[in-house]
């Protein structure tokens, strides 16, 4: 993926954004608001991207659905947390309840699966490397 002009703000984000989270939950609840909005935007616009680049572009199959199912678990952990406070009422969820299912489908899902589908992407990357040097040396060679 070619880096884009935004790319320096998105890392950023990542980092300050978890730290202003820390610092909120500890200090001031506004901290934390703004640390979280920021952080759950940053992640949109990277699923977004990266969808949208899945959808352009062929990687390798096992790396196109391990991307593709990281950012349908995000979007998943997003909408089941804007409906928490409707699936509390209504299953009478508590948030010991709750924290496993967010805890897990962040981290098998959207992190785990992300980082598998990011490494097929490298391997798929290098093969595909591999593969045009070679039909390169043997055009040489034949020449």
């Amino acid at each position: 993926m070619k880096k884009k002009s935004w790319y320096s703000w998105v890392v950023a984000i990542d980092i300050i954004g978890p730290i202003l989270i820390a610092i909120g939950m500890i200090f001031s609840k506004l901290t934390e608001y703004i640390g979280v909005t920021l952080f759950a935007c940053n992640i949109v616009v990277y699923t977004a991207y990266l969808l949208a680049y899945l959808r352009k572009n062929a990687l390798d199959n096992k790396a196109t659905f391990f991307l593709g199912l990281s950012c349908l678990a995000f979007y998943t952990v997003v909408v089941l947390s804007i409906l928490y406070p409707l699936l509390k009422k209504i299953f009478f969820l508590t948030i010991l309840d709750f924290i496993p299912v967010y805890g897990s489908l962040h981290a098998f899902g959207f992190v785990l699966c992300g980082l598998i589908g990011w490494v097929y992407t490298v391997d798929f990357i290098k093969e595909k490397a591999v593969n045009r040097l070679h039909r390169s040396s043997l055009v040489r060679f034949m020449l």
